[in-house]
């Protein structure tokens, strides 16, 4: 029991900061990309790649 309680907080642990990253790059990419009504498509698909990256974990 030690041993799978002690794997499952690892793994939250790995999650957690999996989600930690991606949201620091999403906020990165807002404050590089500026108003969104402005980005071309690239910008948009930068995006919303960063963003289903963060809802993953």
């Amino acid at each position: 029991m030690d041993i799978e309680l002690s794997d499952a907080l690892d793994e939250l642990v790995e999650l957690q900061e999996a989600t930690d990253a991606a949201h620091a790059e999403l906020a990165r990419l807002q404050e590089e990309l500026g108003d969104s009504a402005g980005w071309t498509e690239e910008q948009q698909v930068t995006w919303r790649d960063a963003w289903e990256d963060a809802r993953e974990p």
